[in-house]
């Protein structure tokens, strides 16, 4: 699979498979792959845990009405994402309230085309984001290690094009948390 479209690691028939056959994945288990194949579920699971996240919505209702008034609350920019997939399909970057409709209808075209599902959650847009990732390893015995930041900022259509490491400005009391 090219990347950013299926990678086993995040496959959670995959690693269900290894499982039934008595193979050791890995990775994360089932039910995490699972809460973070949505990006709705999984935001809820970062609040839960007293993350911050993006202000948007990521509810229920997908009634497109209801939905605008969403985005009227949150305030544009608003940016509409597929609660299913990557790779930067089923997103929507709106700066008029005039033009969510027509996004709205286009971005789940694309989602229930490429994943199946129509359901979109809204964020506010970030314009000049920093998208800085840690990658983090557990093991049953409750040891764990990171591998330092990498930046991801530079990228296209919403898809990582390079990950630079450790991550260039981050302030050094930011990297000791």
């Amino acid at each position: 699979m090219p990347p950013g479209y299926g990678f086993l690691s995040e496959n959670e028939h995959f690693a269900a498979a290894c499982a039934a056959n008595d193979v050791t994945f890995i990775g994360p288990p089932v039910p995490a792959i699972q809460a973070m194949g949505s990006k709705s579920t999984s935001k809820a699971i970062m609040i839960d845990a007293n993350v911050p996240v993006t202000p948007g919505y990521h509810g229920n209702n997908q009634d497109p009405e209801a939905l605008k008034a969403e985005a009227e609350r949150i305030k544009y920019p608003v940016l509409i994402k597929a609660t299913l997939g990557g790779g930067g399909k089923g997103m929507r970057l709106v700066e008029r309230p005039e033009d969510f409709l027509d996004a709205l209808d286009a971005c789940k075209r694309e989602a229930l085309k490429g994943f199946g599902d129509d359901t979109v959650l809204l964020e506010r847009f970030v314009q000049r984001p920093r998208h800085v990732e840690f990658q983090i390893f557990g093991d049953h015995h409750g040891n764990a290690v990171h591998l330092a930041e990498r930046d991801c900022s530079v990228q296209r259509r919403h898809q990582k094009v390079l990950e630079e490491a450790p991550a260039p400005g981050l302030p050094h009391d930011v990297r000791q948390r």
